[in-house]
């Protein structure tokens, strides 16, 4: 059975550009990006190979929300697997955040993956057709 509307889509096509503009941004401009909210910089290899897997992590979410906008059934794992890791994330910037204040931005980012996470929690439960195989 369809589940898809217009808000499905939109939600879903948004979740892609925010993660693949993030995505895209740890991989071609972090060094920007970190000195730009106040992150010392450093070019270790293992530092920016680190950072630049996490920007492929996060751009291939942003092409699985694609892929959702498109066809929400077909693509609910995905959704689901992208909630549990929005909260994941969420948690893990908090507790950075509570331990050096200066994580702030980091605080940030990861209070728009939970919102995300809560907003991809009530599609999936209104789907009519809910679909983890």
């Amino acid at each position: 059975m369809k589940t898809q509307n217009n808000r499905t889509k939109v939600l879903f096509l948004f979740s892609a550009i925010f993660n693949v503009s993030i995505g895209i941004t740890f991989l071609f401009a972090h060094q920007w990006l970190f000195s730009f909210i106040g992150f010392q910089l450093t070019n270790k290899p293992q530092y920016n190979v680190m950072v630049e897997f996490s920007g492929l992590a996060i751009t291939a979410f942003g092409v699985g929300y694609y892929f959702a906008s498109k066809n929400f059934d077909k693509n609910q794992p995905i959704v689901w697997l992208g909630m549990m890791t929005k909260i994941a994330v969420f948690v893990l910037f908090s507790y950075h955040f509570y331990l050096t204040p200066q994580m702030l931005p980091l605080f940030i980012a990861g209070s728009c993956d939970l919102l995300f996470a809560v907003l991809f929690w009530f599609t999936l439960k209104n789907s009519t057709e809910i679909s983890i195989h």
